[in-house]
């Protein structure tokens, strides 16, 4: 089938997508807990992933694929958006555009396989869970006496800390 005529509404749609991808990652940045942002990034990235694969061009397919696994593992918590996995955000939607305009000019789209390689590096190392590093900032903000009471500022001065977990749905 060719679908070469599919070629401007996919270009149109998938600029719609990026567009939004874009502010949601600048949202992102100052709202880096917000579960919201977290799944409207996946969705997009989920549809840009669809359309590209439909229309046979891999290398938009092999980002976006990445840039919705990285949303999912915020989502999952099994990462935490920080400064180094959102500029890893940016980049890739960045590159994603730039493929999408590739696309349309009829030139060969810019290689993704680099940035691809860089989120699944980044999903490959051990992350701390985002629940987990709010309960640690807030553990670690004030120091803490046995019973969870504030340390008295002797016992702080020594080093004392108790630092516990709390699991997320556990009484």
């Amino acid at each position: 089938m060719d679908l070469s005529k599919y070629s401007a509404m996919f270009v149109s749609e998938a600029r719609e997508y990026l567009a939004q991808m874009e502010v949601a990652a600048t949202q992102l940045q100052r709202s880096p807990s917000n579960r919201e942002i977290i799944d409207q990034l996946f969705r997009h990235a989920h549809s840009v992933k669809g359309m590209a694969a439909t229309m046979d061009f891999g290398e938009i397919t092999e980002l976006a694929h990445a840039l919705e696994d990285l949303m999912a593992a915020f989502r999952d918590g099994e990462h935490a958006p920080d400064g180094s996995s959102l500029a890893l955000l940016i980049e890739g939607i960045d590159t994603l555009s730039a493929q999408v305009d590739a696309r349309e000019e009829g030139s060969p789209p810019r290689l993704a396989q680099g940035i691809a390689q860089k989120v699944r590096d980044f999903l490959s190392l051990p992350g701390l869970p985002i629940a987990a590093e709010e309960i640690v900032s807030d553990q670690l903000s004030e120091p803490r006496a046995e019973g969870g009471a504030p340390a008295a500022p002797a016992q702080a001065a020594a080093g004392a800390f108790d630092v516990s977990f709390r699991v997320a749905g556990a009484g």
